[in-house]
């Protein structure tokens, strides 16, 4: 499950999560606490309070250390709404 590969590959893990959508501003480094799936509605809360909940369409693995949370508009095109880099 998607989740579940989230969580081990982010769990207590130090991480730079940038934000790539000027509706949502995060630029922030911690560790994550916590990760959380409800349908599309998307949790990770970092050790720093940094909450980030949004909807989430699609998730890309762009390479070993590095996740984009996508958002796909009604046209179909798709938006990183924001990265996590493993540091």
């Amino acid at each position: 499950m998607e989740l579940e590969k989230l969580k081990s590959l982010m769990m207590n893990k130090e991480v730079m999560v940038e934000s790539r959508w000027e509706l949502i501003e995060i630029d922030s480094v911690g560790s994550v606490k916590e990760i959380s799936k409800l349908n599309k509605l998307f949790v990770m809360i970092l050790d720093n309070d940094t909450k980030i909940v949004c909807k989430v369409d699609e998730i890309q693995y762009e390479d070993v250390d590095t996740v984009n949370f996508i958002h796909i508009t009604p046209e179909g095109d798709e938006i990183i709404i924001f990265r996590v880099k493993i540091i």
